[in-house]
């Protein structure tokens, strides 16, 4: 099979809207929770979220892509200024000529809040019928997901595969893996993978609530998301999207690009049991990690660092830990983690894909990023969750790990070679 190197990166994330700019806050613990004051007015027990204020529609800096996008919604915007960054990173801007390269591209919820809005505005609060004569034309491209990868298979004029994942929480991950298959396998070329998400309406607020999974602390909301903390209670929910390149390792080669990882090897699984439920035993994503480790060819001694699903929710953080000290038994003590959404939220479908893109920095500038908001160490959670501060230690090869809604569990292999 082909090598599958990452020669590309994108981010759009609550604390930076680039590369450099986010390993820099990644690296410096920065917290960006802030109030939601929709949330206090639904009488939600959580008012907290993360926004990515610093972006702008402008940032695509391409009159094609601009063109397209500024009448889509935020979430296409969002993965679309992502993903432009990650092609140019990779050295592969638009070209006339053909290529056999292909996009994946995940959301979980997609244009919901947009869909929200125009149902509001069609049925005049919900009072009336909707009038489909008043549907704007742009409503399908705007809300649903596959507009994104046609936009950039269209710009780029890439012929490869192209697809569209759901798979929630995961869905960054499962899109870096699928890419990875059609490059091993000689699919693609190369492949355009990423996710985007901007969930920030009532409706994904009150059906999140719903179930239980929204932060319910006491406090500050700069402090409500708190992996792996005795006191945690939930996570916040955030907006972002994240890509990379995926590229066979000859190809890159050939032109001259200088990769930034090698996937090693990924997996994927359901736990078979519940849409949320998790079994604290962490039995199944268990079975993802030594899938991943297997697919990789790498023992467990070789990873040197964890980036954890680490939602801040009483059963994933456990569940997970578990997980951990399943398969890495005595080693498990001594592998540093972090979990990003400590700092920026949970963005769903990007979050997974994030944390590919903070380990890659932590590879590339050899510092661990912390967990930020742990105080009261959990006697179940009794891992090396990396909690005062970054840490300068060089990472050669490491891990990341998700888990999301339906039970799916996801992991990821990845060796720096920068």
């Amino acid at each position: 099979m082909n090598r599958a190197v990452i020669t590309g990166l994108g981010i759009v994330a609550p604390n930076g809207v680039t590369v450099e700019s986010f390993w820099d806050n990644v690296a410096a613990g920065r917290v960006m929770l802030e109030d939601e004051p929709l949330m206090a007015a639904l009488g939600l027990k959580c008012h907290g979220t993360a926004r990515c204020h610093d972006f702008s529609p402008a940032m695509l800096d391409d009159d094609e892509i601009l063109k397209e996008a500024n009448g889509l919604s935020r979430f296409v915007q969002l993965g679309a200024a992502a993903a432009r960054q990650a092609m140019y990173d990779a050295g592969l801007p638009p070209t006339s000529e053909p290529s056999d390269g292909g996009v994946i591209f995940a959301s979980a919820v997609g244009g919901a809040p947009e869909m929200q809005l125009v149902y509001e505005e069609l049925t005049r609060g919900g009072t009336s019928p909707i009038e489909p004569a008043l549907l704007p034309p742009s409503t399908y491209d705007g809300i649903f997901l596959d507009a994104l990868p046609a936009l950039f298979a269209r710009r780029h004029h890439l012929t490869g595969p192209t697809a569209v994942l759901t798979t929630g929480c995961t869905a960054g991950l499962d899109a870096l893996g699928l890419a990875v298959d059609l490059v091993r396998h000689g699919d693609a070329p190369f492949v355009l993978a990423g996710a985007g998400e901007s969930p920030l309406n009532g409706i994904s607020y009150a059906t999140l609530d719903v179930i239980g999974c929204l932060s319910r602390t006491d406090g500050p909301v700069s402090r409500a998301s708190r992996p792996f903390d005795a006191t945690r209670a939930g996570f916040v929910i955030s907006e972002g999207a994240a890509f990379v390149v995926i590229e066979n390792a000859d190809h890159a080669a050939d032109r001259g690009a200088k990769p930034y990882a090698e996937v090693l090897g990924w997996a994927s699984t359901s736990n078979a049991h519940h849409m949320t439920d998790l079994l604290p035993g962490g039995k199944s994503m268990e079975s993802t990690l030594q899938l991943a480790l297997t697919d990789a060819a790498t023992p467990a001694s070789a990873i040197d660092y964890i980036n954890a699903h680490g939602s801040s929710t009483p059963q994933n953080d456990l569940f997970e830990t578990n997980a951990i000290k399943n398969v890495f038994g005595d080693l498990a003590s001594t592998i540093p983690i972090s979990s990003l959404k400590s700092m920026i939220g949970h963005s769903l479908s990007s979050a997974s894909l994030a944390a590919a893109v903070a380990t890659i920095g932590a590879m590339n500038r050899g510092v661990i990023p912390p967990t930020a908001n742990y105080v009261t160490p959990d006697p179940e959670c009794d891992l090396d969750y990396v909690v005062d501060g970054a840490r300068s230690q060089a990472v050669g090869t490491a891990l990341v790990m998700a888990s999301g809604f339906g039970g799916i569990h996801t992991a990821a292999v990845l060796k720096g070679l920068r």
